[in-house]
């Protein structure tokens, strides 16, 4: 995993998006991250202009 600033999150999808501000991007955070924050960096790839963001749940493996 690559550490980014917030300012270059949307930098960075954008630089492999395939499909330009239509690319689907997939926000997945851990049990560490706070929801918060997770909802936080979806905000600033939407804000972006990435309007496909989804975030990714995984079943409590248990």
């Amino acid at each position: 995993a690559t550490r980014l600033t917030d300012d270059a999150i949307v930098a960075r999808i954008s630089a492999t998006a395939k499909d330009g501000f239509e690319e689907r991007v997939f926000v997945r955070g851990d049990k560490r991250v706070d929801y918060g924050r997770v909802a936080q960096v979806m905000a600033i790839v939407t804000s972006g202009g990435f309007k496909k963001v989804a975030l990714v749940t995984e079943p409590d493996q248990r």
